[in-house]
């Protein structure tokens, strides 16, 4: 195969890579599960609401680390349950 012919074909996937995937995208957004209202850790305080996870504001200390630990305002070892 010439160079030419090769370039068109790595064109030719990545837009049909990009189309397969944005199409699965659309056709999964109404599948996918409901974000709680609210979660409470055992003693019934609230852990973080839903407001907190659609705005990244729970969820980004835990992926900010120094030294290998993750800095959190919960403490991570306490079980969380969802109420709706």
């Amino acid at each position: 195969m010439s160079l030419n012919k090769l370039k068109w074909a790595a064109i030719i996937r990545f837009v049909v890579s990009i189309l397969v995937f944005l199409g699965g995208g659309y056709f999964a957004k109404d599948r996918v599960p409901p974000y709680p209202g609210k979660v409470v850790d055992p003693e019934g305080r609230t852990l973080f609401r839903k407001t907190d996870i659609k705005g990244g504001s729970y969820f980004l200390p835990l992926l900010l680390s120094v030294s290998s630990k993750v800095i959190s305002p919960l403490p991570l070892d306490l079980p969380a349950r969802p109420v709706v």
